[in-house]
């Protein structure tokens, strides 16, 4: 199953049924057009990370905007495949995971 047809398969399903078994659909949908969205954009999931293929560790850092984030992957030169992007559960942050010779400020 691609992952168009994922996105199709659970958005008929919540189309068709209804109560928590098309709110579960639903929300899979938004998640798996999410997850394309990010695809389409040269985002890699952690599994596929250069981890084994440089020397270096993985580090994290918190920011309290998006923007602060761009500056500090421009700043460092972080490239997709370098670093993994997440919001925190409470939505007040972002948290980013990158892979680095060295700790960057």
């Amino acid at each position: 199953m691609t992952l168009d047809e994922a996105i199709k398969h659970a958005q008929d399903v919540a189309d068709t049924n209804c109560g928590q078994c098309a709110e579960d659909h639903k929300q899979l949908a938004e998640w798996l057009k999410e997850l394309k969205e990010l695809k389409e954009q040269g985002w890699h999931p952690a599994s596929e990370l250069p981890s084994l293929n440089k020397d270096g560790n993985w580090y994290h850092r918190h920011f309290d905007n998006a923007q602060d984030v761009c500056t500090f992957l421009n700043e460092n030169g972080l490239m997709p495949g370098d670093f993994v992007l997440g919001k925190c559960s409470t939505g007040a942050t972002y948290t980013i995971l990158y892979y680095s010779d060295k700790y960057l400020y």
